[in-house]
């Protein structure tokens, strides 16, 4: 699901996108890295976690809840609970699973 929302992203949003939020760096850090201006980036990456966000909800309001998720679907789903893109649904199972596994909240 998270694969695919990505890929509704531009490059240059999911480059910037990748190295702030993946690659750990400050919006000055990826300007430089790609060679950019820092607004331009700060507006990349606002403009594709919007896009993002928007994508992983419409996703998530068909990901069907009548059963368990299974640990690699909770794995998919931590980038859309990190960005408050779940359903209620959503959250409580992936919340339900950190509690059980306090291992897997890094």
């Amino acid at each position: 699901m998270y694969a695919r929302a990505m890929a509704t992203l531009s490059d240059a949003e999911r480059r910037a996108i990748d190295l702030a939020y993946f690659g750990g760096h400050t919006y000055r850090e990826v300007a430089r890295i790609l060679d950019q201006p820092e607004g331009t980036v700060k507006s990349r990456i606002r403009t594709g976690l919007l896009r993002l966000r928007t994508q992983l909800l419409e996703r998530g309001n068909r990901w069907v809840m009548d059963r368990e998720l299974t640990p690699e679907e909770i794995v998919e789903l931590l980038p859309a609970y990190a960005l408050d893109a779940v359903d209620d649904d959503e959250r409580a199972s992936v919340e339900t699973y950190l509690a059980a596994h306090p291992d897997s909240r890094d």
